[in-house]
């Protein structure tokens, strides 16, 4: 596993960060002044397939592994308490960790996450969505070797992937993805998830993706789910199937914000939230 932990390195508790797709353990150095000033300890962890952390078979079919890493690595620090902060892609991980609760978290985030298929709820996927759905069927070869050259393409110059981001994200996500500092963690996030991966996170994440899970019930801590008015990356349109499968999450709705954005304008209103939790 490749993991890093930002922040105040002796506390006895902290916020565990799941990366979205693609990304790795460098992604929350977006967040690092607003850590900063919160005083929080941050743990993140390269997930399955990504950077440096590798796969096993059954990886694909095991949306839980993730928490099961994070309280691992919890163990590993001695914390006694943790929140979950899950970002983008993480959005199955997350669910499932919501299954099966650590009696030491302390709450979860669901930040602009791409939720899982739940069992017997039809979900409005895009049709580039549903073309992998397909192959992932009928030819999971030609998926694999879709994986891997992506991961080619844009692991090595993922500014490739930065420009075709700024081609079809809306003004807020333009203006954050154009900043030099956000641009440059951004970056090396996805070259080193993809770099070390090959394209294996790729897959794991889509299996994830399609393969339908069973609503989880209410887990013993608060749980918020938190979106862009004007994402395109995963539209607000996700958020509401994720929240009626999950009818007890916690909403918030920023009308202005995107899938990148929140990093300039909300920060340090999500990392005081997950100090509440943790001081609660």
């Amino acid at each position: 596993m490749g993991w890093a932990l930002y922040g105040e390195r002796h506390a006895r508790g902290g916020v565990v960060y799941l990366h979205g797709f693609p990304g790795s353990c460098l992604e929350p150095l977006v967040v690092a002044e607003a850590l900063r000033s919160a005083g929080l300890a941050l743990l993140a962890f390269d997930r399955p397939g990504y950077g440096a952390s590798a796969t096993r078979a059954g990886d694909a079919r095991d949306p839980g592994l993730a928490a099961r890493i994070a309280g691992a690595l919890v163990d590993r620090l001695g914390w006694q308490r943790y929140a979950l902060l899950a970002v983008s892609g993480s959005g199955p991980a997350a669910v499932a960790a919501l299954a099966r609760p650590d009696p030491r978290l302390a709450g979860a985030l669901l930040l602009a996450v791409f939720p899982p298929l739940f069992r017997g709820r039809p979900r409005a996927d895009s049709d580039l969505l549903r073309v992998h759905a397909a192959l992932r069927r009928r030819c999971p070869p030609l998926l694999g070797l879709e994986s891997r050259l992506v991961a080619r393409h844009f692991g090595h110059r993922p500014a490739r992937l930065r420009r075709r981001l700024l081609r079809l994200l809306p003004p807020p996500d333009r203006v954050s993805l154009g900043s030099a500092p956000l641009a440059a963690v951004l970056e090396a996030s996805w070259a080193r998830a993809l770099v070390g991966g090959g394209g294996r996170g790729l897959l794991v994440d889509l299996a994830h993706f399609f393969d339908p899970l069973d609503p989880p019930p209410p887990p013993p801590f608060p749980c918020l789910s938190v979106h862009g008015g004007r994402d395109r990356v995963v539209p607000p349109a996700l958020q509401d199937y994720l929240c009626e499968a999950l009818p007890y999450l916690g909403v918030r709705r920023w009308p202005q914000a995107g899938h990148f954005s929140w990093v300039e304008t909300h920060a340090r209103e999500i990392l005081e939230t997950l100090k509440d939790w943790l001081a609660g």
